[in-house]
């Protein structure tokens, strides 16, 4: 993903760990922060606080894309920024969904396993897809990436652990 670098600015300068929105009604809101709260301690374990994740309503960033649901990017290391889409008004489940996706997005960045190189392309697990592979290939067809199919998996998982405590 290409952002500006006064996104990236805004994003630094808005470090908190609460959930940004100037949409979202306080039970979304609340619904998220438990979420967010479990998967962290879930998927990072003891290593939970030192994690800094930031959850944000996409109508606040400018940027963002217009076919995705959500995104998660690292600001800098062990702080990292989830951006929710709600310009259509998602279910508990699709949003609970979408967070726990990005999730494993945050964890794919913090083992290595994920690197997005502005200009140059992502690489996984070592190998780099260069930024024109996006537009001709199978990797064009984002349910294809090797990234978004384990990030889908990391989502199961989470849903299977933790619906009944959230939905």
């Amino acid at each position: 993903m290409r952002f500006t670098s006064n996104l990236r600015e805004q994003m630094r300068k808005s470090k908190t760990s609460t959930i940004k929105s100037s949409l979202t009604d306080n039970h979304r809101r609340v619904l998220i922060k438990k979420a967010t709260k479990l998967f962290k301690e879930k998927l990072f374990g003891v290593n939970a606080n030192k994690v800094n994740i930031q959850v944000i309503d996409s109508r606040l960033v400018r940027d963002f894309p217009s076919n995705a649901n959500g995104w998660a990017i690292v600001i800098e290391p062990e702080y990292y920024q989830i951006a929710l889409c709600h310009k259509y008004r998602h279910t508990d489940r699709e949003v609970v969904s979408t967070l726990a996706h990005e999730f494993g997005h945050i964890q794919q960045y913090m083992s290595g396993d994920l690197i997005v190189e502005e200009g140059k392309g992502i690489t996984w697990r070592g190998a780099l897809f260069p930024q024109e592979s996006f537009r001709n290939s199978i990797v064009a067809q984002w349910h294809m990436r090797p990234w978004e199919i384990h990030a889908d998996s990391v989502r199961d998982f989470l849903l299977d652990t933790y619906s009944d405590q959230l939905l």
